[in-house]
């Protein structure tokens, strides 16, 4: 199983490049915090832009998963 880095790592891969949340969050800057170790950012921004954008059940799954393994039960629930 991979670790949360991991896995927010892979769902931000998934992510088209023009992708942006409502907030101005863009995929880029999500790449920027999972290298700075900032992951329950990178998840909240990760969780808003997929939000606003049609994104596979894979990419869900992995958000889920990190969230559980970061301990954050609410954004699992979210996820899934």
């Amino acid at each position: 199983m991979d670790d949360a880095f991991s896995l927010l790592r892979q769902a931000a891969d998934l992510l088209p490049e023009e992708a942006v949340a409502e907030s101005g969050w863009t995929a880029e800057e999500v790449r920027d915090d999972i290298r700075r170790h900032e992951w329950e950012r990178a998840l909240d921004a990760l969780t808003e832009i997929g939000d606003a954008h049609p994104l596979s059940v894979g990419f869900w799954e992995r958000l889920a998963e990190a969230a559980r393994q970061m301990m954050l039960d609410h954004s699992r629930r979210w996820c899934e």
